[in-house]
């Protein structure tokens, strides 16, 4: 009867194991795998086409004639002016001398006109440096600087500053040049 102890905890083992198995397959496990879709059933038959309504009756008496144009509105007032453009580009144009003339279009160019105006009155003129004449009457060669400055772009806006022509008039530095 030794064995009955141990056969009495084996029991009992096995009957707490079938209970612990009962709970656990109660409790819901992970999902299986989508099983392979069906085939697909055949298609049913087409209903008949219903009746078709009746017509509506047609409306009663002619169209009319369409109104007269009312008269026009007053006018309007002038909007605000807009804001000024960015300066263009230079015009192409030539200098002979103290005459100056514009290219109009690729061919054709305008009319020569002098912008020599009447002598002024006497006044001072004082050299400067190596740019002083030679000839000891101290007059400066303004036009022989301002024609080198006349090819080169960043000279003539310096210049042009230092004149105190500002930047946004580069017509007005050319006939200057010219002059």
């Amino acid at each position: 009867m030794a064995d009955t102890p141990v056969l009495a905890a084996l029991t009992k083992g096995l009957v707490d194991l079938r209970r612990e198995v009962a709970a656990l397959a109660r409790e819901p496990g992970p999902a299986g795998n989508d099983g392979r879709d069906g085939i697909d059933g055949r298609d049913g038959i087409d209903g008949k086409d219903g009746r078709d309504g009746v017509d509506g009756k047609d409306g009663v008496g002619r169209p009319g004639k369409d109104g007269r144009d009312g008269a026009d509105g007053a006018d309007g007032r002038d909007g605000k002016d807009g804001k000024d453009g960015a300066i263009g580009p230079m015009p192409k144009h030539e200098w002979r001398g103290t005459k100056l003339r514009f290219q109009q279009d690729t061919k054709k160019w305008g009319p020569w006109v002098d912008l020599q105006g009447p002598a002024g009155r006497g006044g001072v003129v004082v050299g400067v440096g190596a740019s002083a004449s030679s000839d000891g009457s101290g007059a400066f060669q303004v036009a022989e600087r301002l024609g080198e400055i006349a090819g080169d772009a960043a000279a003539q806006e310096q210049a042009q500053a230092n004149l105190g022509l500002g930047v946004v008039d580069p017509l007005a530095y050319y006939i200057l040049a010219k002059s």
